[in-house]
C-alpha cells in the first residue's frame, strides 16, 4: 500500500456531509438494514469491559458504515474522498488503486472519527434505552 496520499484534518463540514450519506445508504439499502448493521456491532460493545475495546468497535462500526457507503453511493463517497485528499473528483479517479482503502485506515485512525463513531453509538444506545421502555407500553 502506498503511503503518498494524505487526507486533511477532518472537520465540521466532514461530520455533514457524513450524516448526509449515512442518510442517503439507510433509504437506499433500507432502515431496518442499516440499524441491524449498527445494533449488531453496537451491541456487542456493550459486554466488554474495557471503554478501549469499546472505542475500537465503534471504529469498526464507522469503518463497515464507509465501505458500505462506497459501494451504495460511489459518487458521493468519492466526491467526498477527493475532497479529504484536496483533488477533485477527476483527479480522484487517477489516484493510485487501493486509495479507498488509505482514505478508510487515515479516517479510522483519526481521532476526530474516534470520537464521532464512539460519540455516535453512545448516543444510539442512550436512545435505545429511552426506546425500550415506550415500546412496551405499546404492547397489550
Amino acid at each position: 500500500m502506498s503511503d503518498g496520499i494524505k487526507i486533511r484534518k477532518l472537520k465540521r463540514k466532514d461530520r455533514v456531509v457524513l450524516a448526509s450519506m449515512i442518510k442517503k445508504l439507510a433509504e437506499k439499502i433500507g432502515s431496518n438494514k442499516l440499524l441491524n448493521m449498527i445494533v449488531a456491532d453496537v451491541s456487542a460493545t456493550e459486554t466488554k469491559e474495557s471503554d478501549e475495546k469499546s472505542e475500537s468497535q465503534f471504529i469498526q462500526v464507522g469503518v463497515e458504515l464507509l465501505r458500505t457507503m462506497i459501494d451504495t453511493l460511489e459518487e458521493e463517497a468519492a466526491a467526498w474522498f477527493a475532497d479529504l485528499c484536496g483533488v477533485t473528483p477527476e483527479a480522484f479517479d487517477d489516484l493510485p488503486f487501493d486509495i479507498e482503502i488509505q482514505i478508510i485506515n487515515q479516517i479510522a485512525e483519526s481521532e476526530e472519527a474516534a470520537n464521532f463513531f464512539t460519540g455516535a453509538s453512545h448516543l444510539y444506545s442512550k436512545i435505545k434505552g429511552y426506546a425500550r421502555p415506550l415500546q412496551t407500553e405499546k404492547t397489550p
